[in-house]
């Protein structure tokens, strides 16, 4: 202020110099304030960007990690289910067939939808066409979104899934959801994982109600539901 004070003096007097270097001294801070703030700035976005630029990576590879299991989970599945079809068929010595017809597994691109909730088409995995007599019957395993049930509530690490379902086709009949016929003899609902672990919803006739099966193995899953089918549905 003093300095100020003085350069008006000055500049009474007659002596504009003091002053004109007070006021260009000022312009001078002000502008490389600006500067140093729009130089400040552009670092902040550079480094906000890279940032965001690596967490989006990690949470693609994530993704891409929890896809892949998954599809070993799955693949592990349909393995059993094909291993169980050649040995009943085997052991009948013609009597019973069970034939297996296989599919590609989706993409990551798909199974990120229904994992989101979405739909998708062509999601078959394997249909498992039983045989005895004249009586034949086909399940379609698919791929699906997770469908919610009150149950839910009581498993642990239970979230948005991408998940097997079932459908029944008698001969000459639309193919039904197994949770959708009425009264079905066959308890399996949906295969699903939780945890990286494969899980079974089931409907359970002494308790009435469906229940979960945690970390359960692939074959079991296979020599059950086989079993039900031969015993209940081709009787």
């Amino acid at each position: 202020r003093t300095e100020y004070y003085s350069a008006l003096e000055s500049a009474d007097e007659g002596d504009f110099n003091p002053l004109t270097q007070l006021v260009t001294r000022s312009l001078i801070n002000t502008l490389q304030k600006y500067i140093n703030e729009d130089r400040e700035t552009d670092d902040l976005k550079d480094w906000a960007a890279s940032i965001i630029g690596e967490s989006d990576a990690r949470d693609d590879q994530k993704r891409q990690l929890e896809y892949i299991r998954w599809v070993r989970q799955m693949n592990l599945l349909r393995d059993a289910f094909a291993r169980c079809a050649t040995q009943l068929t085997t052991a009948s010595g013609g009597n019973v067939e069970v034939q297996m017809r296989p599919f590609e597994i989706v993409d990551q691109s798909t199974w990120e939808t229904l994992l989101s909730g979405g739909r998708a088409a062509k999601t078959w995995f394997f249909w498992i066409h039983f045989r005895r007599g004249e009586k034949r019957i086909h399940y379609c395993f698919f791929f699906g979104h997770h469908i919610f049930s009150q149950e839910d509530h009581t498993v642990t690490g239970l979230g948005p899934s991408a998940c097997l379902l079932i459908s029944e086709q008698d001969e000459n009949e639309k193919p039904v959801r197994l949770d959708e016929l009425e009264d079905c003899s066959v308890s399996l609902r949906e295969l699903l994982t939780i945890e990286d672990q494969l899980a079974r919803k089931r409907w359970d006739i002494e308790q009435d109600s469906l229940v979960y099966d945690q970390n359960i193995d692939p074959l079991n899953v296979a020599r059950e539901f086989i079993q039900e089918v031969m015993l209940k549905r081709l009787t």
